[in-house]
């Protein structure tokens, strides 16, 4: 990383118009910080993508940076779309020097031992963060996979497969 830090920090991203993105502390899993870049409306969506990212990879002190492979199984607007992204990662990374990784969704979910249901993996991640999973309007845990927290969650699965799987390494 340009000018090098001594802060060992992952940043997951869950790359989307609605991106989730969670920062973990490489030495212990635990969770720095998360949230949302919400890219819907903007006139250069990649460029604010690229911007925000770059604003969280220079606060949090970010030294390496994971998001989901993309797999064959989406449809042609889906791939061109989330490519897109993809490649702003790619970029960014690269003109930061920052390690970058990722892993297609089946790795992510088995490495956590999870079913391979963004629900399932959501409701893992708040148990194991202690975070509140969010309810329906009748007071119920909503099962609505659009929700934008599940955006949040799966930013942080990402971040702390790669954790795990870095641990392993060890």
């Amino acid at each position: 990383m340009k000018g090098g830090n001594m802060a060992h920090r992952i940043l997951g991203v869950d790359q989307a118009k609605l991106t989730g993105w969670a920062v973990l502390n490489k030495a212990d899993g635990s969770l720095v910080d998360s949230g949302l870049i919400d890219l819907g409306g903007e006139s250069k969506p990649m460029l604010v993508f690229s911007q925000k990212l770059a604003e969280i990879i220079d606060n949090y002190m970010v030294n390496e940076v994971v998001w989901e492979r993309l797999v064959g199984k989406q449809n042609t607007d889906t791939v061109r779309q989330l490519g897109r992204y993809e490649g702003v990662l790619e970029l960014l990374c690269e003109d930061l020097e920052i390690p970058h990784f990722k892993y297609p969704v089946v790795t992510i979910r088995s490495t956590l031992g999870v079913p391979n249901k963004k629900i399932d993996t959501a409701r893992w991640i708040c148990n194991k963060f202690d975070l509140p999973y969010p309810t329906n309007r009748k007071g119920e845990p909503t099962n609505n996979k659009g929700h934008p927290f599940f955006n949040q969650t799966d930013a942080i699965a990402i971040a702390y497969c790669h954790y795990l799987k870095g641990e392993k390494r060890h």
